[in-house]
Formats: C-alpha cells, structure tokens, sequence
C-alpha cells in the first residue's frame, strides 16, 4: 500500500507571512524616516545663504533688561528672547541689541533662543556683531554653541572676532541645522585672548529660518519607522544567510 506524503501547509504560510510582514516594515520605515544620514548643527563665519525666504527679528524699545524680546518679520510671527547671561542690563531696539548699562563696556555673553512655549524652532540663525575696540583681525576665543531638539550640543571654538576687517563692524556668524535637527539656542561667548580688553559691542540683523515643533505623534512615527526598517533588513539579512 502507498502513502501519500502530507505536506504541512502552516510551515511555508508563516514563512511567507514573515517575509511579507520584514518587507512591509521595511517600506513602511523607509516612508516615515525621510531624514538624511546625519543630522547636527554647522557654525562658523557667513559663507553662504540658505535656501527659502529668512525672517528678520525686530525689537520695540526695550531699555535695562536682562531679557529682551523680539519678534519675527514677517509671518509666522513669534517671539526671540535674547538674554545676557553675565546679568547685564541690555538695550533693544530696531534690529540692535546692546549693553543698556554702558553701551562702551559691551558684553561677552548672551543667547538666542525661540521663547518658550512659541510653537517654533529654527533651521537657521545669522547675525552680526560689532566690536567695541574695532581692532582687526583678532586673534579669537569667539565661541558659538547650539543647543538642538533632540538634545544635541554643538560648538564652534577659537573663531575670530573681528575676522573680516570692517573696522571691527558686520562680522557675520550662522548655525545651519542638518538633518532633521532643529536649533532651540545659540549661546555666543567672547574673550579677548589679545590683552586688548575687546568685547561684543552689539549685535544686529538677526535672520532666522523657523520651523514649527513636530508633534509627539510625529515624532514617535518617525522613531518607530527608522526602528522597523532597521529590523526588516536586519530580518532579510539572517534569512538570506541561513539559506546561502
């Protein structure tokens, strides 16, 4: 008497459902995770501009405070806290902000940031400072810090302060987000490493480029998508090394 072989039909229909369900997330993570390799945040002198429209910041006269605020030009209009962080008195004003105490002593550190709670970072931020003793160039302890969205820090050390001549006036600095990043504060800092008593006389024309917060959904979406299309092909790779 001959007996028929009986196949198992649930072996190759759950190898199939895995392979479909690895390929499926792969595409799916794929989709959602459009961001490019790396992502970080470039400082440094002016040396380009950047793609789409800026906003201007402006300010309303604003003597004697520590935080000064301004808002963007033109919409989405937002505020731009600038803050001393050595406790001075600053004066605002049009597109300038200086030391509201004694506008010759300067300063040597303040931030920029989104205020809180506006909805907006950037991609982008330049401005221009002038110096007080318009001596050029200068060897610099000009230090740029960009504080990120997801919690990244990133400096620029040792730049020049002045770096392009102009009686020490208009030296032009920027951060330009990467990636997917998003900038929430520049901290600027200054010593003069020359013995000339040298300081941030103002700084002026601050452009941003501003992007609005992604929403926790969004964000999560985007995790969970980079998560599976790294298990999908990790999946596909096993799979094809057991069968080589």
């Amino acid at each position: 008497m001959s007996m028929s072989r009986r196949e198992n039909p649930t072996v190759p229909t759950m190898a199939r459902h895995r392979r479909n369900l690895s390929i499926l997330a792969g595409m799916l993570g794929l989709a959602l995770w459009a961001a490019p390799a790396r992502a970080g945040i470039v400082l440094g002198y002016e040396n380009f501009n950047p793609t789409g429209p800026l906003q201007s910041v402006n300010f309303l006269n604003q003597p004697n405070a520590i935080t000064v605020v301004g808002d963007t030009n033109p919409n989405p209009q937002y505020n731009v806290d600038v803050t001393s962080l050595e406790g001075i008195n600053l004066n605002a004003n049009g597109s300038n902000v200086e030391n509201g105490d004694n506008k010759k002593a300067g300063f040597s550190s303040i931030s920029i940031a989104p205020q809180a709670g506006s909805g907006y970072n950037w991609t982008f931020i330049d401005f221009r400072l002038d110096s007080t003793n318009g001596k050029q160039p200068l060897t610099g302890d000009l230090t740029l810090t960009a504080y990120t969205a997801a919690g990244g820090i990133y400096s620029a050390s040792n730049l020049n302060f002045p770096w392009n001549g102009n009686n020490g006036e208009n030296q032009d600095y920027y951060a330009q987000a990467t990636g997917n990043d998003r900038i929430t504060k520049i901290v600027i800092t200054y010593t003069d490493s020359t013995g000339g008593k040298n300081t941030i006389q103002d700084i002026h024309n601050i452009d941003v480029k501003s992007a609005a917060v992604p929403e926790p959904g969004t964000l999560a979406l985007m995790i969970c998508g980079s998560t599976f299309a790294l298990g999908g092909v990790s999946i596909r790779r096993r799979r094809r090394a057991k069968t080589a």
